[in-house]
C-alpha cells in the first residue's frame, strides 16, 4: 500500500468515487461497503481519507467531519449556493428561489442570485426585475451565458470557493458552466414552449474543478423543492422559520410580541414593512406559505 491521503469526493458512480487529493491529482477509489448501506452516508463534496493502491487507484476509508451539507441536491462542505434563475424562458420561479434560499440559510451557506438571459428583457422590464431583487437581502448578478456577458464577474465569485449551482431546468446552469470552462462540454437543452420548462440535462451530482480556481457542483434541475423539516417533533409555536429569512429576522426584534409569527398579530413590524414596500411582499407571502406547509407537515406526524 502506497499510503494515505486526504481529498474531496468529486463524483460517484458504480461503486467508485473520484477523489481530488490535496496535491491536486485525481484518484479513482473503490467505495467500501459500509458507505453503500445508506445512499446519504457518502456525499459529493465530502472530505475523505483514502488508502492508495498505486498512484491512480485507492479505497475510500473514512469520511472526515463535515462543515455543512445541503439536502437537495445532497452535497457537503459548501461555501456558497449560486441560485440561478432566468429572466425569461422560463420566467422567474420566485417561490422556488425562496425555498432554495431558506435551505441555504438553514445549512449556514452564503447565497448569490444569478439571473441569466437578461438579454431577453426590455429595459423597463430589467428595471422592474432589478427593483424586485433590491428588496432581497442577497447579492445578485445579471448575466447572459450564451454571449458571455457578466461571466467574468461570476467567475470571480467561484474562485477559492466550493459552490453549488441550483435552479430549475432550463435556466442555463450547464450553459453557464460551459461559458466559464468550455472544456466541460456539459449537455444543454432548449426550453419546452409547451410547458415553459427545460428538460433535465444533468443526471448526476458532480463536483467540477475550475481552471480559474474553485470547485462547483452542477446539479439536476428541479421544478419543485420542499422546505425540509427537522425530523424531530417540534411545536408549531416554537418555529424558527423567520431566522431563515434575514429581512424578517432583523425586523422581528421590534415586533410587539416576542413570539410573533408575523401573520395577523398586532404590532407586527414585519407585516407592516411588507405593506409599506420596505421588504418584498412576494417574499413575505412565501414566508406565510411555508408556515402553512410546516403546520400541515406537523399535523400529519401527529395523526
Amino acid at each position: 500500500m502506497a499510503g494515505f491521503k486526504n481529498g474531496t469526493l468529486l463524483r460517484m458512480a458504480g461503486g467508485f468515487g473520484d477523489v481530488l487529493t490535496e496535491e491536486g491529482g485525481e484518484v479513482r477509489c473503490r467505495i467500501r461497503g459500509k458507505f453503500k448501506q445508506n445512499e446519504e452516508s457518502l456525499l459529493v463534496g465530502d472530505r475523505v481519507r483514502i488508502s492508495l493502491l498505486d498512484s491512480y487507484e485507492g479505497v475510500i476509508e473514512e469520511i472526515l467531519p463535515r462543515r455543512n451539507r445541503i439536502f437537495r441536491p445532497s452535497v457537503a462542505n459548501l461555501d456558497q449556493m449560486v441560485a440561478v434563475m432566468s429572466a425569461r424562458e422560463p420566467f422567474p420561479d420566485w417561490i422556488l428561489l425562496s425555498r432554495q434560499l431558506v435551505q441555504a440559510e438553514r445549512c449556514g451557506i452564503g447565497s448569490l442570485i444569478c439571473v441569466n438571459k437578461v438579454d431577453l428583457l426590455h429595459p423597463e422590464e430589467k428595471e422592474g426585475l432589478q427593483a424586485e431583487l433590491e428588496l432581497l437581502p442577497y447579492r445578485y448578478l445579471f448575466i447572459t451565458a450564451l454571449s458571455g456577458k457578466g461571466i467574468s464577474t461570476l467567475e470571480n465569485k467561484f474562485k477559492n470557493n466550493t459552490s453549488v449551482l441550483a435552479g430549475p431546468s432550463g435556466v442555463g446552469k450547464s450553459t453557464l458552466l460551459n461559458a466559464i470552462q468550455p472544456g466541460l462540454k456539459l449537455e444543454t437543452a432548449e426550453v419546452s414552449p409547451r410547458i415553459n420548462r427545460g428538460k433535465h440535462t444533468t443526471r448526476l451530482v458532480e463536483l467540477f474543478k475550475l481552471d480559474t480556481g474553485g470547485l462547483v457542483v452542477d446539479t439536476p434541475g428541479f421544478s419543485k423543492l420542499k422546505v425540509l423539516f427537522n425530523p424531530a417533533n417540534i411545536n408549531y409555536e416554537d418555529l424558527r422559520l423567520a431566522e431563515y429569512f434575514p429581512e424578517i429576522k432583523d425586523l422581528s426584534q421590534n415586533c410587539k410580541f416576542r413570539d410573533c409569527l408575523h401573520q395577523n398579530e398586532p404590532g407586527c413590524m414585519v407585516k407592516e414593512a411588507a405593506e409599506k414596500g420596505l421588504i418584498s411582499m412576494r417574499r413575505y407571502g412565501h414566508y406565510l406559505q411555508f408556515l402553512k406547509e410546516i403546520r400541515r407537515e406537523q399535523e400529519k406526524r401527529m395523526r
